[in-house]
């Protein structure tokens, strides 16, 4: 019942668009890679400006399990 209910919501969320493009947790075809390319590309676009870019990372322990 859990898998129905689970398919279910996915498909209403991706037909309508519901979560942002930036959303990459829990989604098929999406990865923790998609969000580390995003971070360098912006890093690159700064850096090409001459600007200094810094970056501050917070390690939340099992975020996602507990949601």
């Amino acid at each position: 019942m859990e898998k129905l209910v689970t398919n279910r919501v996915t498909y209403f969320v991706e037909k309508h668009n519901i979560l942002s493009n930036i959303q990459s947790d829990f989604r098929k075809g999406r990865s923790t890679v998609d969000h580390i390319i995003r971070l360098q590309d912006t890093i690159n676009k700064f850096n090409n400006n001459k600007v200094f870019t810094v970056g501050v990372f917070i390690d939340f322990q099992s975020a996602c399990d507990m949601m």
